[in-house]
């Protein structure tokens, strides 16, 4: 360090401050920094620190000792004096002779022939002090380490694409595998076998289609388990009715002949009973179509009850309340007179007189149409799960005809479950039985609920 820079450092009045500069070490590395007296800013000392040249150098040569010869680097102060190189034992004042322009200011970058090896050679000062320093690269040592990264690269792609296959065959076959087994059991619900169920305890996606897939198939099969009881059952009862028409056919041909004997033989009476019986016959099994008009049937109810009435005499009455606008809609045929038939036969059985049957339509509040066949008489006996008990009675079971079980059901296959029969007690006494229909408007033989 020179006088100049002290004096820089203490001003010029370090004489009178009593600073004493010691003497220095001029082949060494000087740092200087100076002490205040904290906390003014009156300055009190200098500190000093020397590192000699040579055991930097002892320092740089241990380390190149044991580093590996991939560079030579060259070391010099602002005069152009070689600090260090290495390796140590190296000596490269020839490139400060051939090479002046790597030692003037700034960064150089030069390509050149060094110990007859291609060469990089880069020049850059130190940021802390005048120092500059000049490395030089073996183009055959960068190579060779650019070789050796690049088959490490080359093994770690390899690598990572075996990794890389081995976790897509994984979750192929993760993915796939549930996917082929579902499709399998397709194939076998197709043949009609819905006995299949797919084995899986996974909970993400594929789990799920899974569980959805079993519970598909149970649905399916109920489903179609029911279809087929409730179409067999379906064509049992169409059976019973066909063979129910066979027995009023034959009656209906024989009672025509009887009514007009009796007209002959002027029993006008008699006559009157069998023209009543010979339109229920005729109702019956005149036609194919299973829906008729409201009135059609009240005028088939209304024929029975002249019969029963010349059988029973005076003990019931009956009373209709079918408003105009409801008589020309559509119900299904055959379905009042076994009510009607309920109520008298079991309702009424054990009065004498004043017997009263009521029979109403209505429409509801959802629009369904709605028929109460009410009584005076008995009422029901309910059962503890709340069915109507059945009868014990033999004659009432041989005057049911095809009953209210057979009446419920064929409502509920052909119009669904929503509609059928309902049973209660009247508060003043009796029974009755509700009728809950679709409202149909049109004469096709199908329902078409509004």
């Amino acid at each position: 360090m020179t006088e100049t820079e002290i004096d820089n450092i203490f001003g010029n009045d370090r004489n009178n401050q009593g600073i004493h500069i010691p003497q220095l070490e001029r082949n060494a590395i000087t740092y200087m920094r100076p002490i205040y007296k904290f906390p003014a800013t009156e300055r009190i000392g200098l500190l000093i620190i020397d590192i000699n040249y040579v055991y930097l150098r002892e320092i740089f040569t241990y380390s190149s000792l044991t580093a590996e010869d991939t560079e030579k680097v060259l070391v010099v102060n602002s005069r152009g004096e070689t600090l260090f190189t290495f390796p140590f034992n190296l000596n490269m004042d020839f490139l400060k002779q051939d090479n002046p322009e790597l030692f003037e200011s700034g960064q150089h970058v030069r390509e050149m022939n060094i110990f007859n090896k291609d060469s990089f050679i880069i020049s850059e000062p130190f940021e802390q002090n005048d120092w500059r320093i000049v490395r030089v690269f073996f183009k055959d040592k960068i190579q060779s380490t650019t070789n050796l990264l690049l088959i490490m690269l080359m093994f770690f792609l390899i690598g990572m694409t075996l990794i890389y296959l081995v976790i897509s065959l994984l979750l192929s076959n993760s993915i796939a595998k549930p996917i082929i087994d579902l499709n399998e059991k397709l194939k076998i619900i197709q043949s009609g076998n819905f006995n299949v169920k797919i084995e899986t305890d996974r909970e993400d996606e594929i789990g799920q289609l899974g569980e959805t897939f079993n519970n598909m198939t149970v649905r399916i099969d109920h489903l179609l388990k029911q279809s087929v009881a409730e179409q067999k059952r379906k064509s049992d009862l169409e059976f019973e009715v066909l063979e129910a028409q066979i027995n009023p056919h034959f009656l209906y041909n024989t009672l025509d002949s009887i009514k007009w004997l009796a007209v002959l033989q002027g029993m006008e009476n008699i006559s009157d009973m069998i023209s009543s019986l010979i339109n229920l016959l005729r109702y019956n099994i005149s036609s194919s179509s299973r829906l008729v008009s409201l009135e059609d049937e009240i005028t088939s109810v209304h024929n029975y009850i002249s019969i029963q009435q010349f059988r029973y005499g005076d003990i019931f009455s009956v009373r209709y309340s079918i408003p105009n606008n409801l008589q020309s809609l559509r119900i299904m045929k055959f379905i009042l007179q076994p009510l009607v038939e309920n109520a008298i036969f079991h309702g009424l059985k054990d009065m004498d007189s004043n017997g009263e049957i009521h029979v109403e339509a209505e429409l509801s509040d959802e629009k369904n149409l709605l028929i109460h066949i009410r009584d005076n008489g008995s009422g029901f006996t309910f059962s503890s799960d709340g069915g109507i008990k059945e009868s014990t009675n033999k004659s009432r079971s041989m005057h049911s005809g095809i009953g209210i079980k057979n009446i419920q059901e064929r409502i509920t296959l052909y119009f669904g479950t929503n509609f059928g029969l309902s049973f209660s007690n009247n508060p003043d006494g009796g029974a009755c039985v509700r009728l809950k229909l679709p409202l149909i408007v049109d004469n096709v033989d199908s329902p078409m609920q509004n």
